[in-house]
């Protein structure tokens, strides 16, 4: 069984010390993994709204979902290669027609 850490002090005594705990992958994880699930989010959200066309009565939801996704349409609209996957992932993934 493994003993707790301890420091030694100037004087010679023993003090226990608390164990480290490594918090920063868990962090990085997080980091990495919701700019990730954000974008990859706008799919449902797309199939939704071509799927049950969101009442026309209601243009706050409509202007909500442009706000809350204005960055991925910025994104899609400047770069070749996001608006090429976000194509794909809509389409073939999401089977959204646009």
């Amino acid at each position: 069984m493994a003993e707790p850490s301890t420091d030694q002090t100037e004087t010679g005594s023993v003090e226990p010390t608390a164990p480290r705990r490594g918090g920063g992958g868990t962090l990085s994880l997080w980091l990495l993994a919701l700019p990730v699930l954000y974008v990859l989010s706008s799919g449902p959200v797309a199939k939704l709204d071509t799927t049950f066309n969101f009442p026309k009565n209601q243009p706050m939801l409509e202007h909500g979902l442009e706000i809350i996704y204005w960055p991925v349409a910025w994104c899609t609209r400047h770069s070749s290669f996001f608006g090429g996957f976000l194509l794909w992932y809509w389409r073939d993934v999401w089977h959204v027609k646009i």
